[in-house]
Protein backbone atom coordinates (compact mmCIF):
# COMPACT_ATOMS: atom_id res chain seq x y z
CA UNK A 1 0.00 0.00 0.00
CA UNK A 2 1.61 3.70 -1.19
CA UNK A 3 1.87 5.91 1.85
CA UNK A 4 0.38 8.76 2.22
CA UNK A 5 3.24 11.14 3.71
CA UNK A 6 6.64 9.19 2.50
CA UNK A 7 10.06 11.62 3.48
CA UNK A 8 13.30 10.53 1.97
CA UNK A 9 16.45 11.50 3.43
CA UNK A 10 15.49 15.50 3.93
CA UNK A 11 18.32 17.37 5.35
CA UNK A 12 17.26 20.91 6.84
CA UNK A 13 19.28 23.55 7.54
CA UNK A 14 19.30 26.99 9.25
CA UNK A 15 21.30 29.67 7.74
CA UNK A 16 22.73 27.23 5.27
CA UNK A 17 24.92 25.86 7.68
CA UNK A 18 23.42 24.13 10.53
CA UNK A 19 21.78 21.46 10.41
CA UNK A 20 18.35 20.40 12.02
CA UNK A 21 17.65 17.30 10.64
CA UNK A 22 20.14 14.46 8.99
CA UNK A 23 18.94 12.18 6.41
CA UNK A 24 15.14 11.60 7.87
CA UNK A 25 13.46 9.19 6.45
CA UNK A 26 10.19 7.61 7.52
CA UNK A 27 6.95 6.79 5.83
CA UNK A 28 3.05 7.63 7.46
CA UNK A 29 0.04 5.42 6.15
CA UNK A 30 -3.17 6.64 5.55
CA UNK A 31 -5.86 6.39 8.45
CA UNK A 32 -3.69 5.81 11.09
CA UNK A 33 -1.85 7.54 13.79
CA UNK A 34 2.24 8.21 13.83
CA UNK A 35 4.38 9.46 17.07
CA UNK A 36 7.21 11.51 16.37
CA UNK A 37 8.87 11.09 19.88
CA UNK A 38 12.20 12.77 21.33
CA UNK A 39 13.65 15.58 23.97
CA UNK A 40 13.83 19.38 23.37
CA UNK A 41 16.24 20.31 20.83
CA UNK A 42 16.36 16.73 18.67
CA UNK A 43 14.49 18.42 15.39
CA UNK A 44 10.52 17.13 16.10
CA UNK A 45 9.09 20.43 15.46
CA UNK A 46 11.51 21.68 12.60
CA UNK A 47 10.21 18.14 11.02
CA UNK A 48 6.62 19.28 10.55
CA UNK A 49 7.43 22.32 9.74
CA UNK A 50 9.56 21.30 7.22
CA UNK A 51 6.37 19.17 5.33
CA UNK A 52 4.27 22.06 6.01
CA UNK A 53 6.95 24.61 4.00
CA UNK A 54 7.44 26.87 6.81
CA UNK A 55 11.48 26.82 6.72
CA UNK A 56 12.05 28.70 2.98
CA UNK A 57 14.04 26.84 0.60
CA UNK A 58 14.11 23.60 2.62
CA UNK A 59 15.20 21.00 2.86
CA UNK A 60 18.16 21.29 1.61
CA UNK A 61 18.31 17.79 0.64
CA UNK A 62 15.95 14.48 0.19
CA UNK A 63 12.35 14.20 -1.16
CA UNK A 64 8.50 14.80 0.70
CA UNK A 65 6.36 13.03 -0.92
CA UNK A 66 2.67 13.71 -0.55
CA UNK A 67 -0.36 11.34 -1.77
CA UNK A 68 2.16 10.73 -4.83
CA UNK A 69 3.08 14.15 -5.25
CA UNK A 70 6.28 15.97 -4.39
CA UNK A 71 5.96 18.95 -2.30
CA UNK A 72 9.20 19.98 -0.74
CA UNK A 73 10.32 23.54 -0.79
CA UNK A 74 6.72 24.44 -2.36
CA UNK A 75 5.26 27.56 -0.61
CA UNK A 76 2.78 26.56 2.48
CA UNK A 77 -0.13 28.13 1.19
CA UNK A 78 -0.07 25.43 -1.65
CA UNK A 79 0.85 22.55 1.09
CA UNK A 80 -1.86 23.67 2.66
CA UNK A 81 -4.43 23.31 0.13
CA UNK A 82 -3.31 19.85 -0.57
CA UNK A 83 -4.91 18.94 2.31
CA UNK A 84 -2.14 18.82 5.19
CA UNK A 85 -2.42 20.95 8.29
CA UNK A 86 -0.32 21.65 11.34
CA UNK A 87 -1.33 23.45 14.62
CA UNK A 88 1.55 24.81 16.30
CA UNK A 89 2.76 24.45 19.68
CA UNK A 90 1.92 28.29 20.17
CA UNK A 91 -2.12 26.63 18.67
CA UNK A 92 -1.67 29.83 15.67
CA UNK A 93 -4.93 31.40 17.33
CA UNK A 94 -6.52 34.57 16.37
CA UNK A 95 -6.88 35.79 20.06
CA UNK A 96 -8.66 38.90 19.65
CA UNK A 97 -11.27 36.84 17.70
CA UNK A 98 -14.02 34.83 19.53
CA UNK A 99 -13.96 31.12 19.36
CA UNK A 100 -16.94 31.60 16.95
CA UNK A 101 -14.87 33.84 14.38
CA UNK A 102 -11.61 31.50 14.89
CA UNK A 103 -13.65 28.61 13.39
CA UNK A 104 -15.06 30.58 10.87
CA UNK A 105 -11.46 31.01 9.67
CA UNK A 106 -11.38 27.61 9.71
CA UNK A 107 -14.15 27.54 7.19
CA UNK A 108 -12.78 30.15 4.88
CA UNK A 109 -13.40 29.33 1.24
CA UNK A 110 -15.68 26.31 1.93
CA UNK A 111 -19.29 26.48 0.45
CA UNK A 112 -19.77 22.56 0.25
CA UNK A 113 -22.43 21.23 2.27
CA UNK A 114 -20.60 19.00 4.41
CA UNK A 115 -19.95 22.79 6.92
CA UNK A 116 -22.65 22.14 9.17
CA UNK A 117 -22.24 18.02 10.10
CA UNK A 118 -18.16 19.37 10.36
CA UNK A 119 -19.45 22.15 12.63
CA UNK A 120 -21.06 19.69 14.48
CA UNK A 121 -18.66 16.88 14.57
CA UNK A 122 -16.25 19.77 16.22
CA UNK A 123 -18.95 20.85 18.68
CA UNK A 124 -19.28 17.14 19.97
CA UNK A 125 -15.76 16.54 20.21
CA UNK A 126 -15.36 19.47 22.29
CA UNK A 127 -18.73 20.92 23.63
CA UNK A 128 -16.99 23.46 25.55
CA UNK A 129 -16.58 25.80 22.24
CA UNK A 130 -20.28 25.75 21.80
CA UNK A 131 -20.36 27.46 25.33
CA UNK A 132 -17.48 29.51 24.61
CA UNK A 133 -18.37 31.11 21.02
CA UNK A 134 -18.66 34.49 22.08
CA UNK A 135 -15.69 34.22 23.97
CA UNK A 136 -12.56 35.94 22.80
CA UNK A 137 -9.83 33.22 22.14
CA UNK A 138 -7.16 34.77 24.24
CA UNK A 139 -9.11 34.70 27.64
CA UNK A 140 -9.56 30.69 27.24
CA UNK A 141 -7.54 28.03 29.09
CA UNK A 142 -4.77 26.71 28.09
CA UNK A 143 -6.80 22.92 27.68
CA UNK A 144 -9.65 25.09 25.90
CA UNK A 145 -7.04 26.84 23.09
CA UNK A 146 -6.04 23.37 22.47
CA UNK A 147 -9.41 22.51 21.75
CA UNK A 148 -10.42 25.52 19.50
CA UNK A 149 -6.89 25.33 17.42
CA UNK A 150 -7.63 21.13 16.95
CA UNK A 151 -11.51 22.23 15.95
CA UNK A 152 -10.19 25.19 13.14
CA UNK A 153 -7.93 22.49 11.81
CA UNK A 154 -10.52 20.07 11.04
CA UNK A 155 -12.84 22.80 9.78
CA UNK A 156 -10.06 22.34 6.88
CA UNK A 157 -10.86 18.76 6.47
CA UNK A 158 -6.95 17.64 6.16
CA UNK A 159 -6.06 14.42 4.62
CA UNK A 160 -2.82 14.70 7.52
CA UNK A 161 -3.36 16.61 10.71
CA UNK A 162 -0.05 17.37 12.21
CA UNK A 163 0.12 18.26 15.89
CA UNK A 164 2.92 20.01 17.55
CA UNK A 165 2.95 19.33 21.26
CA UNK A 166 -1.02 18.66 21.81
CA UNK A 167 -0.53 18.23 25.34
CA UNK A 168 2.19 20.82 26.28
CA UNK A 169 0.98 22.42 29.40
CA UNK A 170 -2.54 21.10 29.86
CA UNK A 171 -3.66 19.25 33.20
CA UNK A 172 -3.61 15.80 33.06
CA UNK A 173 -7.48 15.29 33.13
CA UNK A 174 -7.84 17.54 29.85
CA UNK A 175 -4.78 16.20 28.25
CA UNK A 176 -6.11 12.92 28.24
CA UNK A 177 -9.40 14.55 27.32
CA UNK A 178 -7.37 16.10 23.84
CA UNK A 179 -5.61 12.52 23.50
CA UNK A 180 -8.95 11.15 23.52
CA UNK A 181 -10.43 13.82 20.64
CA UNK A 182 -7.63 12.68 18.56
CA UNK A 183 -8.65 8.97 18.47
CA UNK A 184 -11.95 10.32 17.57
CA UNK A 185 -10.48 11.92 14.43
CA UNK A 186 -8.42 9.19 13.54
CA UNK A 187 -11.24 7.07 13.72
CA UNK A 188 -13.38 9.29 11.04
CA UNK A 189 -10.49 8.87 8.49
CA UNK A 190 -7.95 11.26 8.87
CA UNK A 191 -4.48 10.70 9.35
CA UNK A 192 -2.07 11.98 11.99
CA UNK A 193 1.05 13.11 12.66
CA UNK A 194 1.66 13.89 16.58
CA UNK A 195 4.84 15.59 17.90
CA UNK A 196 4.43 14.46 21.59
CA UNK A 197 6.89 14.75 24.60
CA UNK A 198 4.63 12.65 26.80
CA UNK A 199 5.67 9.33 25.42
CA UNK A 200 3.09 7.43 27.86
CA UNK A 201 0.04 9.59 26.36
CA UNK A 202 1.61 9.36 22.62
CA UNK A 203 2.21 5.45 22.31
CA UNK A 204 -1.51 5.02 24.03
CA UNK A 205 -3.45 6.03 20.69
CA UNK A 206 -0.60 5.34 18.01
CA UNK A 207 -0.42 2.84 15.59
CA UNK A 208 3.46 3.42 15.19
CA UNK A 209 6.45 5.21 16.72
CA UNK A 210 9.26 7.58 15.42
CA UNK A 211 11.95 8.33 18.19
CA UNK A 212 14.07 11.13 16.89
CA UNK A 213 17.19 12.37 18.93
CA UNK A 214 19.80 15.21 17.36
CA UNK A 215 18.01 15.28 14.36
CA UNK A 216 18.02 11.32 13.41
CA UNK A 217 15.71 8.81 13.68
CA UNK A 218 17.35 6.46 16.36
CA UNK A 219 14.70 4.14 16.72
CA UNK A 220 11.20 3.63 15.29
CA UNK A 221 8.62 0.19 15.95
CA UNK A 222 5.30 -0.44 16.88
CA UNK A 223 3.86 1.10 20.78
CA UNK A 224 4.31 -2.48 21.51
CA UNK A 225 7.88 -2.44 20.14
CA UNK A 226 8.71 0.54 21.32
CA UNK A 227 7.37 0.20 25.22
CA UNK A 228 9.73 -2.96 25.53
CA UNK A 229 12.57 -1.44 24.71
CA UNK A 230 14.72 -0.75 28.08
CA UNK A 231 16.37 2.59 26.64
CA UNK A 232 13.05 3.73 25.98
CA UNK A 233 11.52 2.67 29.22
CA UNK A 234 14.08 4.01 30.99
CA UNK A 235 14.51 7.56 28.75
CA UNK A 236 11.04 8.28 27.74
CA UNK A 237 8.64 6.13 30.39
CA UNK A 238 10.13 6.74 33.48
CA UNK A 239 10.37 2.92 34.00
CA UNK A 240 13.48 1.61 33.70
CA UNK A 241 16.37 1.47 36.66
CA UNK A 242 18.71 3.56 37.77
CA UNK A 243 21.60 2.01 39.12
CA UNK A 244 23.90 2.98 42.24
CA UNK A 245 27.73 4.09 42.15
CA UNK A 246 30.56 2.06 43.33
CA UNK A 247 30.40 4.52 46.63
CA UNK A 248 27.30 3.86 46.94
CA UNK A 249 25.19 7.44 46.86
CA UNK A 250 25.45 8.77 43.33
CA UNK A 251 23.22 7.75 40.52
CA UNK A 252 23.90 6.73 37.06
CA UNK A 253 22.17 5.91 33.98
CA UNK A 254 23.11 2.97 31.74
CA UNK A 255 24.10 4.02 28.09
CA UNK A 256 22.05 4.16 25.61
CA UNK A 257 22.39 1.74 22.86
CA UNK A 258 21.35 3.65 19.65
Amino acid sequence: MTPLLKISSIETLYFDRIYALHGISLEVKEREIFAILGPNGAGKTTLLKTIAGLIKDQPKKGTIEFRGRMIQRLPPEKISSLGIVYVPEDRGLFRELTVEENLDLGLWGRRDEAVKEDLEFVHGLFPILRDRRKQQAETLSGGEQQMLAIARAMLRRPHLLMLDEPSLGLAPKVARHVIDALLQISRKGTTLLVVEQNAKLALRIAHYGYILEAGRIVLEGTPKELEENEDVQELYLGMGEQSLSPKGWRLYKKRRRW
